[in-house]
C-alpha cells in the first residue's frame, strides 16, 4: 500500500490502513478502498474494498491481544467507510463497535504536503494517528441497590495527542491531554479540539465526544495543517 494512505486506526494493537480512490467526474463518491489490517507486523487481511461486505475476523488468524469480528463495506451514497462488529481482548468480549469514515477526496494531496511526527500511539482503547482515545470502564456513580441502571454508571473519556517533542529524562515522546471527563448516559461534551500551533499532530481533531445506547462515541474531523482531511465517527461498547 502507498504510503499515502489515510490515516492509520488502531483498536488496541491492531492497526486499520485504508487508502480511497474516487470516481473522476464525483470526487464524493469512493470507486473503490485498498485495505490493510495488520497486527504489529503481521498483515492479517489485505483486500480491495468495491461494493462486496467484506467479513473481518482476526480471531481466525489466531489470538491477539486485540481482535475484532465484524464487516466493512461502503454506504448505499458510496462516501464513507463503515466498519461494524465486535471487538475482544485477550479472547474476551470487551463490546460492539461501529467506525464510520468519511474522507475528504484531496486527502491524498494533503498528507503528501505533511510530514508526521516520528510518534507511536500507545496501544489505547481505540487511535487515530497519534490521536488517542481511553474509554475506562463504567463505575457506579452512586451507591444503588440497581446496579443494572446505565444511567448512574459513569464512563471515564480522556482524549490526548502524543507531541514530537521528548522528555530529556525518560526518552519518551510527550503528550498532551484535551479532554480527561467523566460522563453518563445522554451526555456529551462539545467542542473538543486538539489543534495546537506550536505542535504538528498526525492529525488533529475537532468534533464531540458523549455516551449513547451504552456506547461511548467521538463525533468530528480529522485535520492536517488546519485542513479537513477525514470526517470521523467512532462508538465502542461500554
Amino acid at each position: 500500500m502507498s504510503d499515502a494512505s489515510l490515516i492509520p486506526i488502531r483498536f488496541g494493537g491492531l492497526c486499520l490502513n485504508m487508502k480511497p480512490y474516487f470516481f473522476e467526474k464525483d470526487k464524493e463518491k469512493i470507486k473503490y478502498v485498498d485495505v490493510d489490517i495488520n497486527f504489529k507486523n503481521e498483515v492479517l487481511y489485505r483486500f480491495q474494498l468495491r461494493t462486496q461486505v467484506e467479513p473481518i475476523d482476526t480471531q481466525s488468524e489466531g489470538q491477539h491481544s486485540t481482535d475484532v469480528e465484524g464487516e466493512m463495506y461502503l454506504d448505499l451514497s458510496l462516501e464513507k467507510i463503515i466498519f461494524e462488529g465486535f471487538y475482544y481482548e485477550n479472547g474476551k468480549l470487551k463490546g460492539p463497535f461501529w467506525l464510520e469514515v468519511d474522507p475528504n477526496s484531496e486527502y491524498s494531496e494533503i498528507l503528501s504536503n505533511f510530514d508526521p511526527p516520528t510518534v507511536d500511539c500507545p496501544e489505547y482503547p481505540a487511535s487515530v494517528g497519534t490521536l488517542a482515545i481511553s474509554i475506562t470502564p463504567p463505575t457506579p456513580a452512586v451507591e444503588s441497590t440497581s446496579n443494572n441502571d446505565s444511567s448512574q454508571m459513569g464512563v471515564t473519556i480522556k482524549v490526548i495527542q502524543l507531541e514530537p517533542t521528548t522528555d530529556m529524562k525518560t526518552g519518551n515522546s510527550g503528550e498532551t491531554t484535551y479532554l480527561l471527563t467523566t460522563l453518563y448516559q445522554n451526555n456529551r461534551i462539545t467542542g473538543v479540539d486538539t489543534t495546537n500551533k506550536d505542535e504538528k499532530h498526525f492529525p488533529d481533531f475537532s468534533g464531540d465526544v458523549g455516551i449513547i445506547r451504552n456506547r461511548a462515541y467521538v463525533d468530528g474531523h480529522l485535520k492536517l495543517g488546519g485542513k479537513s482531511v477525514s470526517g470521523i465517527y467512532l462508538e465502542m461498547g461500554i
